[in-house]
């Protein structure tokens, strides 16, 4: 089972890791299916087209001076996503423990300082899309995957700027 697979591991070594570990192993709501294969379908395309790669959640496009970073996260309680952007060097990153994460392999969580997409640093550093609203219907995954396409231009602007 997978959880013979955290335990060969020896990945329980703390609460965090213990309730990552649950996260994983919980399937999917038929709600977040539905706003990952919408956002599938209208927002990763966009990006494809600018240049990202990658598979989903975590989207790179590496140019010559930086490599940018999109990434997806789900909120583990349900009905809600952030897009995490950020940008590092080509070269990738090195963590405050030394580790080296190649530009391949970077993702957003790694890099400090990242911008969510439809805040408004420094007042709002914090944006949720919820996608689970009883007034919208089925139309709400359409709705929140159109609101990411809207911040795009947000999220060139960080990548284009100047310093980290």
């Amino acid at each position: 089972s997978g959880l013979r697979f955290f335990l060969a591991k020896g990945e329980f070594d703390s609460v965090l890791n213990w309730t990552k570990i649950v996260l994983r192993l919980l399937p999917m709501s038929e709600n977040r299916l539905k706003m990952v294969a919408k956002l599938k379908d209208l927002v990763i395309p966009q990006l494809k087209k600018r240049g990202f790669a990658g598979s989903f959640p975590h989207y790179r496009r590496f140019r010559h001076e930086q490599v940018d970073v999109l990434t997806f996260q789900f909120s583990p309680w349900g009905g809600s996503f952030v897009v995490e952007v950020a940008k590092c060097s080509p070269s990738g990153v090195v963590l405050a423990k030394g580790e080296k994460i190649a530009p391949n392999k970077v993702k957003a969580h790694h890099i400090f300082p990242r911008l969510r997409l439809g805040s408004n640093p420094p007042e709002q550093v914090d944006h949720w899309f919820d996608y689970e609203s009883a007034t919208y219907g089925e139309s709400i995954y359409e709705m929140m995957a159109d609101e990411v396409l809207m911040c795009i231009p947000q999220a060139e602007r960080y990548w284009n700027s100047k310093g980290k």
